[in-house]
């Protein structure tokens, strides 16, 4: 499970960065007509994304070398 959650997180903060708009129009985009995202939006989505593939790789790391980290 924690292996799938690691290959979740990595694809998702993939995604998030190769395209912050993506995330931006589905989480908060939608609520407005005509809208388009900020400069600082987009970065921090790309921030987002960064951390998520962080946290995957360490998620994945410690599933396939158990016992490694304190």
């Amino acid at each position: 499970m924690d292996a799938f959650l690691g290959l979740i997180a990595i694809i998702v903060g993939f995604i998030n960065v190769k395209f912050p708009t993506f995330f931006w129009y589905i989480t908060t985009g939608w609520k407005f007509q005509d809208a388009e995202p900020s400069d600082i939006a987009l970065g921090l989505n790309k921030f987002i994304g960064y951390f998520l593939l962080l946290v995957g790789a360490a998620v994945l790391l410690d599933f396939f070398f158990p016992g490694t980290s304190s």
